[in-house]
């Protein structure tokens, strides 16, 4: 799994959020989705959400800032982004992964939170 799967991991146990595999997954595709059409808008990307989850990964590096922020900053623009999202994901975009997780061998467990949230039975 890529970075940003590990990072929202990281996020559901520290948070104690109690999310599934399947809920962690439909996630980053929805993120890698967001990411490829407003971050990095290259052509050659597929547009289809499941078709990028299965053939791409997001990689991440660190890398020193030009500058120095202080925690207390960086807490104000993380509200600011709360608030005003630079990356949306689009219902559409979901229904999308939510119906190849329904298509795809999962477990029982996951596919009931995959039907619960899409409201089919």
């Amino acid at each position: 799994m890529g970075e940003i799967f590990n990072a929202l991991e990281v996020l559901n146990r520290t948070m104690k959020l109690g999310l599934s595999g399947t809920d962690l997954l439909r996630a980053e595709a929805g993120f890698k989705s967001a990411f490829a059409q407003q971050g990095n808008p290259d052509p050659t990307l597929p547009t289809d959400p499941v078709a990028l989850a299965e053939g791409y990964e997001l990689v991440a590096t660190l890398r020193p800032r030009e500058e120095a922020l202080p925690l207390a900053q960086l807490a104000t623009l993380a509200r600011k982004e709360v608030y005003r999202p630079r990356l949306r994901v689009d219902a559409k975009t979901f229904k999308n992964i939510d119906q190849a997780l329904l298509a795809k061998p999962v477990s029982k467990a996951s596919k009931t939170a995959v039907k619960a949230r899409t409201g089919k039975s």
